[in-house]
């Protein structure tokens, strides 16, 4: 097994949130709704990009500093 099939074989094994997913799907769709006549789609596209990814650097932030870990 190769490395990055190592890295996503521990998330598969994850149980499955649907509510989590949802809430964040939703989160996602309200967004782009909200954008929805302000700008065009390549321009929703490339900022919603930057919104998850600066989501995931706090995320790893908070893991990081242990803020949400017991």
């Amino acid at each position: 097994m190769n490395a990055e099939a190592q890295r996503s074989s521990k998330y598969l094994s994850l149980t499955r949130n649907p509510e989590f997913e949802k809430r964040v799907s939703d989160a996602a769709e309200q967004a782009i709704m909200e954008m929805d006549q302000l700008v065009a789609n390549e321009v929703k596209l490339r900022y919603i990009t930057h919104i998850f990814a600066k989501t995931l650097d706090d995320v790893a932030g908070w893991l990081t500093d242990h803020k949400f870990l017991n």
